[in-house]
């Protein structure tokens, strides 16, 4: 299990996921940060994009988040990369 940090923006025009030179992945995300909107469509993406399990462990009402996936992390990294040239 990988654990990635996080920078979520929310309410933004489209959803977007990027790699930042640090390791940090940085997340724009469409729905608002009201009723935990935000961290469902984090989670729904997230689990989509790497196509293994996501949770949050830590920042769930912070931008700045702590994210576990169930997987390593070159194969959670290689389809980040995969995602931002497709």
């Amino acid at each position: 299990m990988a654990r990635i940090e996080a920078s979520v923006i929310p309410n933004s025009r489209e959803f977007e996921v990027s790699l930042e030179p640090s390791g940090k992945l940085k997340v724009r995300l469409t729905e608002r940060a009201e009723g935990n909107r935000a961290n469902l469509e984090l989670v729904r993406r997230l689990a989509k994009l790497f196509r293994a399990p996501v949770t949050i462990v830590r920042g769930a009402a912070s931008r700045k988040k702590v994210l576990e996936v169930g997987l390593d992390g070159e194969t959670a990294a290689q389809r980040i990369r995969a995602f931002g040239e497709g």
